[in-house]
């Protein structure tokens, strides 16, 4: 018994001080916060390597140099007793695994021995599974094929009896896992939370309700919704957040070239993944299915349940499960051939194995004087090294410090001994700011909340506060979220971005008018300010870039524009109208140059008689009655008065009148050219009567062509 005592006392000694993780493979030496442990080396080669130790305590040596050297002498540790500390509850189950092996760790809980300080505090109720009955400190560790774990340190708390007066969120899950996505494809997502109101628990879908974001290349972009379009080839990370709480983002490839993706199942999840109940609670759970396709599937009526302990969890009806007996379990899922992650429940307020636990405390006779000595020795070491290693003074890396709002900052801390090393006492330390509406800091971390200039300082015992300044100015620009994501957009048209940014203090403002517009093909389009101008069709990208920081491509197609063809045809119209009209005025200021002539030979009525025949000869023959070469003048008149039926011939009589003024010597009265212009205009109204509005109109415009005029009239002065 005195020999398993001893081996005990120095497994514990070791493990306390290194605070070594028991998970790993123990072996040679490992690298821990408190400095580098060395495990197997014999005490003459220690003091030929590294000389004589600082400390010495049993087997556990300790060099206090510039790097901290722990050198245990005996053999790896083989079992571990894990998680090391615990922090539980009365009447709430705590589970513990035992893990044992040199090479090859395994997990031996069901094969070892729990060994517990006050065996009255708990209740063993499964397999590594306790309830505590009272609260208080309890030290526990397992034995395994007679060999010793380390300890395990239990801090147990009454329970808490909170009275929730709403149904609150403890959980969001995202769906598909880790979809792998061609170029250019569209995955949709989906967010389910897990919500628990008096002890029950709901699922139910929040997708439409969630904000959702994307990250890569270290940027958060907000999304419009779970649809999100996949473009450059790469890694990223979707996720969402809903009443203050984020669900764990889902890993994102997209292939560098297109795949195949079939429809076959890749994976199965059920939710609520943890679930902690009282005894005769209903619980809900859910299953679903994510396809190589990226499709996501509600599979809870097909699949198949695994219990791990169904004295624990009871199947009652499809995928209601109700719990019967305090303790821990696992459900699982099975569809097909895959089977899901388990899912761990933890049932509270059962009935205590009073036998088990009775012949646990048998076991434990004198348990308590043991672990006092324990931790007597360890108390002794600590004392002793830190009287050997007492600090001068505080230094703090970085010793300034300029941050912008909602950026964190980590300052390290480091005690300064009398020989001038030095000792990394940043966790250690008790850190403050002076004021805290501009920072807080925990641990070395800084976070700045708001403008201004501060000053954080740290004290490590009874050493003086060492403080530095901390300017913290605006917040950085940690993204731009460009809307829309998309564009589509026809000639002849145009459209306003809008961009948003989004900063390191989680606010996100209007920097529209603030940023510089690029677009990758100006052939395509052209910026105006954040107005897009179409160009030509095509396909092109814009960005939006300010301090430095770019936003990922809005993706822009350019089209036909609609009615294309009846635009064109309306602008080919307007066209040919335009040159009619060009045309028309052209002939129409010619024509009315003619008559302007002939109107300025009223004075001379030998000559206005002339040239008002030589007019209407023209009319007359416009209208169809062309004058041959052997036709005289007078046969001519004939042929006219005879087609159109002009009375008394007054073509014939207008004739007469043109050869005597061309041929005959006398003189024409002045009243002479009045008469003459009434007689040509009353011949034209003569045959205008017989013809109709539209063939009167074509012969106006064969008029026009030859600058020929129709009516002419003497405006009289008043």
């Amino acid at each position: 018994m005195r020999i398993k005592r001893l081996f005990l006392l120095v497994y514990l000694m070791s493990l306390f001080c290194c605070k070594f993780s028991y998970a790993e493979r123990a072996y040679q030496e490992k690298i821990t916060p408190q400095g580098k442990v060395i495990f197997g080396l014999r005490g003459e080669e220690a003091l030929n390597k590294y000389g004589v130790p600082a400390s010495i305590k049993g087997n556990l040596w300790y060099y206090g140099d510039s790097e901290k050297l722990y050198i245990y002498l005996e053999e790896p540790l083989e079992v571990y007793l894990y998680p090391r500390f615990i922090k539980g509850y009365v009447d709430s189950p705590l589970e513990l695994r035992t893990l044992a092996g040199s090479q090859e760790i395994t997990d031996v809980t069901s094969k070892s021995e729990l060994l517990l300080s006050k065996a009255e505090g708990f209740n063993i109720v499964g397999q590594g599974v306790l309830v505590p009955k009272k609260p208080g400190d309890y030290q526990i560790i397992a034995m395994y094929k007679g060999r010793y774990s380390n300890a395990s340190f239990i801090s147990v708390a009454e329970a808490k009896k909170e009275v929730v007066a709403e149904e609150q969120l403890i959980s969001i899950d995202i769906f598909p896992y880790k979809p792998y996505a061609n170029p250019n494809a569209t995955v949709y997502f989906y967010a389910f939370g897990t919500f628990v109101f008096k002890g029950r628990y709901t699922v139910r879908e929040i997708t439409m309700q969630a904000e959702w974001f994307s990250e890569q290349y270290d940027q958060i972009l907000k999304l419009k919704d779970s649809k999100v379009a996949l473009l450059p080839p790469g890694k990223s990370k979707i996720f969402c957040k809903y009443k203050g709480l984020q669900g764990i983002p889902q890993d994102v490839e997209v292939a560098k070239s297109p795949v195949r993706l079939n429809r076959s199942l890749k994976q199965v999840s059920i939710i609520p993944t943890d679930v902690a109940a009282a005894i005769q609670t209903s619980i809900p759970f859910h299953a679903f299915a994510t396809y190589e396709d990226n499709s996501v599937e509600e599979v809870t009526k097909r699949i198949g349940w695994v219990i791990k302990d169904k004295a624990i969890l009871e199947r009652e009806s499809d995928n209601i499960f109700v719990a019967k007996l305090v303790g821990v379990t696992e459900l699982q899922g099975v569809l097909g051939n895959l089977r899901s992650l388990p899912v761990k429940v933890v049932v509270s307020s059962s009935p205590v194995n009073k036998g088990k636990a009775e012949k646990i405390k048998k076991q434990k006779i004198n348990l308590d004087d043991l672990f006092e000595d324990i931790k007597g020795d360890i108390k002794d070491l600590n004392i002793k090294v830190a009287e050997e290693n007492k600090f001068k003074y505080i230094k703090i890396v970085p010793d300034h410090c300029d941050i912008s709002v909602g950026a964190q900052k980590q300052f390290s801390a480091f005690g300064v001994r009398q020989d001038n090393t030095e000792e990394d006492i940043t966790i250690l330390g008790k850190w403050k700011v002076l004021d805290h509406k501009f920072t807080t800091v925990k641990s070395g971390l800084v976070n700045a909340i708001s403008l201004g200039e501060i000053k954080v300082c740290v004290q490590y015992k009874n050493i003086e506060n060492q403080c530095i300044p901390v300017i913290v100015r605006e917040a950085k620009l940690i993204s731009i979220a460009v809307s829309p994501p998309q564009l589509k957009i026809a000639k002849g048209e145009h459209m306003g971005l809008k961009a948003e940014g989004y900063f390191g203090d989680s606010s996100h403002r209007d920097i529209t008018l603030l940023v510089g517009w690029v677009c990758s093909d100006l052939n395509i389009a052209k910026m105006d300010k954040n107005n897009v101008w179409p160009i030509r069709v095509g396909q092109t990208k814009i960005f939006a870039e300010y301090l430095g920081i770019r936003s990922l491509p809005v993706e822009m197609e350019v089209v036909q524009e609609k009615y294309w063809l009846l635009k064109l045809i309306a602008k080919i119209l307007c066209l040919i109208f335009l040159a009619g009209f060009l045309l028309y005025s052209y002939f129409y200021i010619l024509t009315e140059k003619s008559k302007g002539y002939i109107l300025s030979l009223y004075s001379s009525p030998r000559d206005l008689t002339i040239a008002l025949y030589k007019n209407l000869n023209k009319i007359i023959s416009i209208f169809g009655i062309q004058q041959k070469f052997y036709m005289p003048p007078l046969f001519l008149a004939g042929l006219a008065d005879e087609k159109y039926a002009i009375n008394d011939n007054l073509f014939l009589r207008f004739t007469q009148r043109y050869e005597e003024a061309k041929y005959s010597s006398h003189i024409f009265p002045p009243e002479a050219s009045h008469s003459i212009l009434e007689a040509y205009n009353q011949i034209l109204k003569i045959v205008f009567a017989q013809h109709k509005k539209r063939t009167l109109a074509c012969r106006y415009l064969k008029a026009l062509i030859s600058k020929t005029p129709f009516f002419i009239c003497k405006i009289q002065p008043s």
